[in-house]
């Protein structure tokens, strides 16, 4: 009867509810979880749909609950979507040794605070603009750089920015984006090139500066792109015909 009865509670919750073993497989979601996050890959791995750059805070709370250190973890991350972008999502993991289970219950968050008047004004402008926390992922995409670029906003999402940039661009850009979140400089402009979907270089002028949390401190990148690619078409010819 308690279990029936607690069957019953996991398929009617609105909460998002899911079952994963101690091998870090998924065993079962409930119709809210399968509503935004369902994947058609059966006892898939969670790290399959964990962003990267949230995958080592993942793994460090699943081996304090699998080493018996704490039955009880909370962590914010990012989670693919059924549109293949992510969503913040806060994570409760209870660990149940002797079935050994883990039980997780998730909460869709918002955009920080601090994003979203920025979110806003990204929207409406003319020229392309983005907002990326220092890992380079995108927390904030506007249509014209996507329609620059050739994806849909949720492609953008899913790749993050260092797969659309050109190889030979993205050491001395990592370099400029450390000396910002250093304070060293207030914003630093650079002409490098990206990958258009369909894999051409596609040059553009960046200006990128730093935007703090509620705590002061340089949290986020706002990245505007100008593209100059007619231009630096030009500059070729002319220097070939010289």
């Amino acid at each position: 009867m308690a279990h029936a009865a607690m069957n019953d509670f996991f398929m009617q919750s609105t909460s998002l509810l899911s079952v994963l073993n101690f091998e870090t497989q998924w065993l079962a979601h409930n119709p809210a979880w399968q509503a935004c996050f369902t994947h058609d890959l059966p006892h898939a791995s969670v790290f399959c749909y964990v962003h990267p750059a949230d995958q080592v805070a993942l793994g460090e709370a699943l081996q304090a609950l699998m080493k018996t250190k704490v039955t009880f973890q909370r962590l914010n991350l990012r989670y693919q979507t059924l549109n293949r972008g992510y969503q913040w999502v806060q994570w409760e993991l209870n660990a149940h040794s002797q079935g050994a289970r883990l039980y997780l219950t998730a909460q869709l968050l918002d955009m920080p605070s601090e994003i979203t008047a920025y979110h806003h004004l990204l929207t409406h402008l003319p020229f392309a603009a983005v907002i990326t926390d220092l890992t380079s992922y995108p927390l904030s995409i506007n249509s014209a750089f996507s329609q620059m670029l050739g994806y849909e906003l949720s492609e953008l999402q899913q790749l993050g920015f260092k797969k659309i940039t050109h190889p030979e661009d993205t050491v001395f850009e990592q370099t400029q984006f450390d000396s910002l979140v250093q304070r060293k400089h207030h914003f630093f402009q650079l002409e490098k090139r990206y990958l258009h979907k369909d894999q051409h270089a596609l040059w553009g002028q960046i200006t990128i500066s730093t935007l703090d949390d509620l705590q002061g401190q340089a949290s986020y990148f706002l990245i505007l792109i100008e593209n100059i690619n007619t231009r630096k078409s030009i500059d070729e010819t002319l220097r070939r015909r010289e």
